[in-house]
């Protein structure tokens, strides 16, 4: 909990576009630790569960694997696009993609771990 709310307090200490080595090293750290707990079947709501979470310090990006407990076919027609509008309210509107300058991207899976869709929400997308 404490590393989650150092990320958080680094958020809006660091400048916009510049992931520092340390606020780097705190994801990652923060991905060793959701990935272990991710082994168990973490659920991140009553319809999904985190499978991996990837961080690219080079590259500015991190990548979020998420599985699906119900399939995608029985979804409503256009959930690809309801998502991806969320995804980048959620990483624009002060989130990562705005604050940081990371590319944030998710990974949906079906049931059977078979890839779905990625949704992505680059710093570009937040103007």
């Amino acid at each position: 909990m404490t590393r989650i709310l150092t990320i958080i307090a680094l958020l809006f200490a660091t400048p916009a576009y510049s992931l520092s080595k340390e606020v780097c090293r705190d994801f990652e750290a923060q991905a060793a630790e959701m990935n272990e707990k991710a082994r168990g079947g973490f659920k991140v709501d009553k319809y999904t569960e985190l499978v991996l979470m990837k961080v690219n310090c080079g590259l500015s990006d991190i990548t979020y694997s998420k599985r699906l407990l119900l399939p995608t076919s029985t979804m409503n027609s256009g959930w690809q696009s309801r998502l991806q509008r969320q995804h980048s309210l959620l990483h624009c509107n002060g989130g990562m993609s705005e604050s940081l300058g990371i590319t944030v991207r998710d990974n949906i899976l079906e049931p059977d771990y078979q890839f779905a869709h990625q949704l992505v929400t680059r710093p570009s997308d937040c103007k």
